[in-house]
């Protein structure tokens, strides 16, 4: 999942704080249940939150103050929106089997009553697999919004794979 500023996606800022765990071990393992990386067949987690930070996140550090508070705040918002569990209750599983992108983006639009952005590549078999849920935040990063801009299933066919993970 990825926080977006206010539907606004500035990239690559020029930062002087570099990704380190480290400043953040004690939200490793939150981050790890709420932000895991869907990425197959790599499922290292890190490697996607140091691309969110040097692509997107470093563009905040102003407003959050440096990478903690950024992943903080991130997972606050997180604490709001259970994208999984209602995934689960709409019957949509990440146990590698396929669905309609439409279900998967009608059944966080339902329940967070925002518009999420969706995004899927292609596994090695040649077959659409969800990526990424994007959800928005507002400027000061306390309330979700809409995902203004980002297309609703971008690079998804309208059979996907929800891979586990």
């Amino acid at each position: 999942m990825a926080l977006y500023l206010s539907g606004n996606r500035p990239t690559n800022c020029k930062s002087k704080c570099h990704f380190s765990l480290s400043k953040m071990s004690n939200l490793t393992k939150s981050l790890g249940k709420n932000w895991p990386s869907l990425s197959c067949p790599s499922r290292r987690s890190e490697k996607l939150w140091k691309h969110e930070w040097q692509k997107y996140e470093t563009c905040s550090e102003e407003l959050f103050g440096g990478q903690y508070q950024y992943f903080h705040a991130a997972l606050n918002l997180l604490k709001t929106v259970d994208i999984l569990k209602l995934l689960s209750d709409a019957g949509i599983h990440p146990n590698g089997s396929f669905y309609s992108a439409s279900a998967v983006y009608s059944a966080i639009q339902s329940k967070v009553t925002h518009m999420p952005g969706i995004a899927c590549n292609e596994d090695k078999t040649g077959n659409k697999q969800l990526y990424q849920f994007s959800m928005c935040g507002e400027t000061a990063g306390t309330k979700i919004v809409d995902c203004l801009g980002l297309s609703s299933h971008g690079k998804c066919s309208e059979k996907i794979k929800f891979p586990s993970f």
